[in-house]
């Protein structure tokens, strides 16, 4: 059986909160492009696993609603995680999901940092 869209944001959502990028890039296509607004682009699956693998915080997210419209899928929520210096930085995000066959093609993700 095949997952829905909307399943497949909810296995990445998993895939973020246990740090396990293989599982997510697992489900993207092989030039995948995905844009963090505002700060870095990352072209493809390599890209993506060579840019987070020296990610040694594991981050807690708090998963919000996923929103399915066809091939595209928006998720929220908020995560947060300790800077190398001690200190907590708490977030709230938005990720907006485009799909081709199964497969996402095109991520953007809006992240806003929550001030105490």
């Amino acid at each position: 059986m095949q997952l829905s869209n909307k399943q497949i944001v909810q296995k990445v959502n998993d895939a973020f909160s246990a740090n396990k990028m293989e599982d997510f890039v697992a489900h993207c296509t092989d030039d995948v492009r995905w844009t963090m607004i505002g700060d870095k682009e990352y072209i493809g699956k390599e890209a993506i696993l060579k840019s987070m693998s020296g990610m040694d915080v594991q981050p807690v997210f708090n998963n919000g609603q996923i929103i399915a419209d066809g091939d595209q899928v928006a998720s929220n929520g908020t995560f947060s995680m300790q800077n190398k210096d001690g200190s907590m930085y708490n977030a709230a995000f938005c990720d907006v999901y485009n799909f081709s066959n199964g497969k996402i093609t095109n991520l953007i993700s809006y992240v806003v940092e929550l001030k105490d």
